[in-house]
């Protein structure tokens, strides 16, 4: 039997029986990932996986330090995708740091030398919304490659916008049977995005929005806070690529889980293997994990 082969299944942890989350393909039948974002109670950090796979696989190998265990690490069985340190908490604010493994061959697996800076979150409260500014460092070893996003979530209105590669991003708070779930797309280019009055650079906005129906409707706002509905269609582009829904159980063993569907068509990626994982995800790995942090 294989090293692989012999650990694929095993008994889950009894906290999964009640809180596990629907798989990516009741969600969308097609190919993508399922990441997993742990819960951070301790206030030590996180790690951010590339499956419920690759994440029951670290929990296993953990109870074992065996050989075998650190053959796994080596082959990148079982390894977190990212880690994540610091706190945007208003009690204790500091930089969120998320570090990228880098896979090495030579040497078995290390959790503090095979992880390298990914992205530096910071944020900033301010009358009517919040931002977050994401700077990115895809190659630590390239800095023409460094990028900045920056995303401004209303303190009202259940939406979350951003400018990457020219386009208008917004992820939408919706309430449903999990606890909190948040639902990406991507706005027409004539919809009205809180990142219409970013001037480009700083993490203000110069105007927050002109028409009538987002400045006067209190109505809506105050239907929405108080009767948990979902947002109109309104809100929403031209489509949906990612879920991210968190378990209802703000514990150690808690976690959120994003869906996310592979735009390329007919793509032949390995989808249990952390280098096949593009650019254009992560990036959004990052802003959900910040979304997740400030509810659970």
């Amino acid at each position: 039997m294989s090293i692989t082969s012999s650990i694929v299944e095993f008994d889950l942890p009894a906290y999964n029986v009640d809180t596990e989350l629907p798989t990516y393909r009741e969600v969308f039948g097609a190919p993508g990932w399922n990441f997993i974002i742990r819960n951070s109670v301790t206030g030590a950090g996180f790690n951010i996986f590339l499956s419920k796979k690759a994440y029951h696989q670290y929990l296993k190998i953990n109870q074992n330090e065996t050989d075998d265990a650190r053959d796994m690490h080596i082959q990148g069985i079982g390894i977190p995708m990212f880690r994540v340190t610091g706190s945007l908490s208003a009690i204790n604010p500091k930089p969120m740091i998320i570090k990228k493994y880098v896979a090495n061959t030579e040497r078995p697996f290390n959790a503090y030398k095979d992880y390298q800076q990914f992205c530096t979150v910071k944020k900033k409260v301010h009358s009517v919304y919040t931002s977050y500014t994401f700077k990115f460092t895809p190659d630590i070893e390239d800095p023409s490659q460094d990028f900045e996003v920056v995303m401004f979530s209303h303190i009202t209105l259940p939406i979350s916008d951003y400018i990457y590669r020219g386009e208008k991003h917004r992820w939408i708070h919706e309430d449903t049977k999990q606890t909190h779930q948040y639902r990406h797309t991507i706005l027409e280019s004539s919809q009205e995005s809180l990142a219409d009055g970013w001037d480009g650079q700083s993490d203000k906005l110069k105007r927050v929005w002109t028409t009538r129906r987002f400045v006067q409707n209190a109505s809506f706002i105050h239907t929405f806070g108080r009767m948990h509905k979902l947002p109109t269609d309104e809100y929403y582009g031209s489509g949906c690529s990612s879920i991210l829904n968190m378990t209802s159980v703000n514990t150690i063993s808690g976690y959120a889980e994003l869906r996310a569907r592979d735009e390329q068509e007919g793509s032949l990626r390995d989808y249990d293997e952390i280098s096949e994982v593009p650019l254009d995800h992560m990036v959004q790995i990052c802003i959900a994990t910040v979304l997740k942090t400030a509810k659970v």
